[in-house]
């Protein structure tokens, strides 16, 4: 359990930074799941209607679903920035030793 807890802790860390650090638009195809001042703010795309939005990281899988379902059907258009989930899973591979 100790494992999860750092790794959550360096997801948060990193997305953070990395939010912080992401030029987005605020869009509002992304209803009811805006910038949290508890928590850091992932960068969400959706290249289908050409909208960025920043989503709380603890509604991140919520507003994607919801947005892909009533947007476009259910397909998974809208996304985490997908250098931003790239460098997220470099980093928890290594931290988990898959990269060895």
């Amino acid at each position: 359990m100790h494992r999860h807890a750092v790794l959550l802790c360096l997801l948060t860390t990193v997305v953070w930074e990395l939010a912080l650090s992401a030029a987005t638009t605020k869009s509002d195809a992304f209803v009811g799941f805006g910038m949290s001042d508890d928590e850091p703010d992932v960068p969400i795309l959706c290249p289908e209607c050409e909208t960025t939005s920043r989503i709380a990281l603890s509604n991140v899988a919520d507003s994607l679903e919801q947005h892909n379902e009533r947007m476009h059907d259910g397909e998974e258009v809208a996304q985490v920035d997908p250098d931003i989930a790239d460098q997220l899973a470099d980093l928890v591979a290594e931290d988990m030793g898959l990269l060895e």
